[in-house]
């Protein structure tokens, strides 16, 4: 079976009313159209068998096949940023390069003064 983001074809198909390109459009392009098409947002929380109030069902079996259907209801983790990667996006800076440069100048003058 195919899938888009988590979410597979078949099973869908099978266990929810509504087809998996006016999900995606719904969700990735925010079509309020495709949103009226099925009949509002009440109409959404029908057809993806949820309680606008409370919610998805709590029973276990019902849970695990909707998350095997769309998937963990999570983003993806973001690759953390090194300090150096840091630094060197601080050194593309041109205020910083100014102030680097600035720096250096004075104390390479505050040292030949000194001596």
């Amino acid at each position: 079976t195919e899938s888009y983001n988590g979410t597979k074809f078949e099973s869908l198909s099978q266990r929810f009313p509504i087809d998996l390109e006016k999900l995606v459009m719904l969700n990735r392009d925010h079509d309020a159209i495709t949103l009226q098409e099925v009949g509002g947002v009440s109409g959404l929380s029908d057809l993806l068998k949820s309680n606008l109030d409370r919610g998805v069902s709590s029973n276990e079996d019902e849970l695990l096949q909707r998350r095997d259907i769309f998937g963990a209801n999570t983003y993806p983790r973001k690759k953390r940023k090194s300090i150096w990667r840091f630094v060197f996006e601080a050194c593309q800076d041109l205020t910083l390069v100014i102030l680097m440069v600035a720096a250096a100048t004075s104390l390479s003058l505050g040292i030949v003064t000194a001596v």
